[in-house]
């Protein structure tokens, strides 16, 4: 899953559990901060170059790469409840 990778760096471990006995999905984490996406996505390199390469356009696409996170968060999130 691209989103267990992603947080990881929020010192959180995502484990998506199905026992095949149930019909029930459980996410073993607590609520990742957000506020540290950024700073996390700038250790990468495919990320950090795009500021050299267009700051603007850079800092569009990582708040729409952030409010996605988001929302496919809340989407696993929603599962397990």
């Amino acid at each position: 899953f691209q989103w267990f990778i992603r947080f990881c760096c929020f010192k959180t471990v995502k484990v998506p559990r199905y026992d095949g006995t149930t019909e029930t999905f459980t996410l073993d984490t607590k609520n990742p901060n957000f506020d540290l996406y950024e700073e996390y996505l700038n250790t990468q390199t495919r990320y950090s170059m795009l500021k050299n390469v267009n700051k603007e356009e850079a800092d569009n696409m990582l708040k729409l790469n952030k409010e996605a996170a988001i929302k496919r968060f809340n989407y696993y999130k929603n599962l397990s409840n």
